[in-house]
Order: structure tokens, then sequence, then C-alpha cells
């Protein structure tokens, strides 16, 4: 079949159909390129099940290649796909990796080079809306999603969120204690500057005020909140407050420049144990207030009596 009659005929994209040839004609022994009546193109396939279908077997790394370079500023693509029809499900790219291999990906993404690199980026943008979405569904040791930095200090995260987070599990921190050196009890200058701070009941500001203030906006939770302000808690616990970068990616495609500030976090987490110091050190003094006080004559009440 002549080339000129397949662009006239097949409603197939003239480069995908001009690459499908080229793939034929350089095929090896064995292979074949073939036109069914619906248009499908099947390279390696007599019988494509998609518009274009190739079917490569090659002891190369990999099956196809694509080189792509593009002028200073442009957008490039190595492979770009869009998919507007209706259907069930739409992928605008699948992939799937299914064989006895050391490690199976179905997708995997690299970026390197750029000021701002993205290994992956997804936009979500109606109905129910996933930017990212993962799901482990057998395995010995399963993630469904798993990020890591290497080497982690100040503003590294192995996962960050812009905005709030929720879980139907729990919320794990690592604490074996074969990782941990150097451990000895909450010394009493820590325990006082907690007792020291000021506990506060605030909002959020709105988008309006952030503006306002020249601050980005920030995705921050509506309605009343509590906890501390990390600008006074660095005078009683700095070791609490740490210096962290908020990282806003705007959802859209064409404006993938980050807005970064400065701001500052507070480890709420690591309150619980100074607060259970805190407890421990006054049920220690009340128990001694009540043998002061029995060693005087006096009976108290039974605790127990007292519950009832």
């Amino acid at each position: 079949m002549k080339f000129a009659h397949l662009l006239r005929t097949c409603a197939i994209p003239p480069l995908i159909l001009f690459v499908a040839i080229l793939l034929g004609i350089s095929r090896p022994a064995g292979a074949q390129i073939e036109l069914d009546s619906a248009g499908r193109i099947g390279v390696g396939s007599a019988t494509p099940v998609s518009n274009t279908q190739l079917k490569l077997s090659t002891s190369l790394a990999g099956g196809i290649s694509i080189f792509s370079t593009g002028s200073s500023g442009a957008d490039t693509y190595g492979l770009y796909s869009s998919i507007s029809t209706g259907g069930t499900y739409q992928y605008g790219v699948y992939g799937e990796a299914s064989t006895s291999a050391t490690k199976n990906y179905g997708s995997a993404g690299k970026a390197t080079g750029a000021t701002h690199n993205y290994g992956s980026y997804g936009i979500a943008g109606s109905g129910s809306a996933i930017g990212a979405y993962g799901w482990a569904l057998s395995g010995t040791t399963r993630y469904g999603i798993y990020g890591g930095v290497t080497s982690p200090g100040a503003s590294d995260y192995g996962v960050y969120s812009y905005g709030n987070m929720y879980t139907t599990g729990t919320l794990t921190q690592m604490s074996d204690g074969r990782f941990k050196r150097d451990i000895s009890g909450i010394p009493d200058n820590i325990k006082s500057g907690l007792l020291s701070s000021n506990p506060a009941r605030y909002r959020f500001a709105t988008s309006a005020e952030l503006t306002a203030s020249g601050l980005p906006e920030a995705s921050l939770s509506s309605g009343i909140r509590y906890g501390f302000v990390a600008q006074e808690m660095q005078v009683y616990l700095p070791e609490l407050v740490t210096n962290e970068t908020l990282t806003v990616l705007p959802p859209d495609e064409d404006a993938l420049e980050p807005s970064l500030t400065e701001t500052l976090g507070i480890n709420y987490i690591e309150l619980i144990p100074i607060l259970v110091a805190i407890v421990q050190d006054q049920q220690a003094q009340i128990e001694a207030l009540q043998t002061a006080v029995r060693g005087a004559g006096i009976e108290l009440p039974d605790s127990e009596s007292d519950n009832k």
C-alpha cells in the first residue's frame, strides 16, 4: 500500500503514521506492518486493537526511544498525549510492567538540570479531582505513595502537603531506641520554658489579608484554631521552632514557577514528652504534699472515693 494512499484514507495523525511506517521499514525479519479496514495500524501485530499498536520484541533496554530538543524558552515534549473523547476511563498515558524483573515501574519520571525539576507532575481539574493517585494492591511491603529525600535537612520533606492532611489510619513517627544516641531526661529549663509560653486562640489570615500583607496565598485552614505563635515560642523553646519554606506551586501547567516564602513552624509532636515530664513533676509534688499532710496527722479523702 502506497504512503500517499495511507495519508488520504487513514484517520491516524500523519506524524504517527509516518513513525509507524518507518518502524515497519526498519523492522527485523518476520515483523510486519498492517493497516486494517478500521484504519488501525499494527507494527509487529497483524491484528491491532488500538489506533496505533507497536508490538516490539527486542533485547535492547527500551522498545521505543523518543528524543526531542527545542529552542530556549519553548515547551518541549519527548512524548505528548491528549485524550478528549468519551469513555468510562481515559488515560493520557498508561503504563504497565508485569514481567518477573527485579523492579517493575508502570511509570517512571526523572527531571534534572533545570531551576525547578519535577519527576512527576499531575493536574486534576474537575469532578473528583486527584492530582496524584497511588494504590498498592499486593506485595510483602506496600506503599500507596512513597516519597523520600536523601540526607534530609532544613526544608527537606519526603512528603509536602499544600493544605490540610487527613488519614483514616494513624500517623506513626519512628522512635526505635537503636537509632537514638545521647538519651537523657528533659532539663528543667525546657519544662519551665513550656510553662512560660503563651497558648493562643486565633484564625489564619484570609487570601485578601495575605495579599494586603505582601504574603502569598497559602491554602490555610479556616475557622478558629488553637496553638502557639512561632516567634514567641522561639524565646522559650527554640529547639521546637524550625525555619521552613512555604512552597506554592500554581495549579497551572503553563505557570510552573513556584512561590517560595521563608516561614516559621512548630514541632507540636515533641511538645508531648515535655508535657508528660511536667505532669510527672507535678504528680511527684502532689504525692510529697500528701505524705507531709498525713505526717501532720491530717486525714486526706481517699482518692478512689473522690472519683465516685
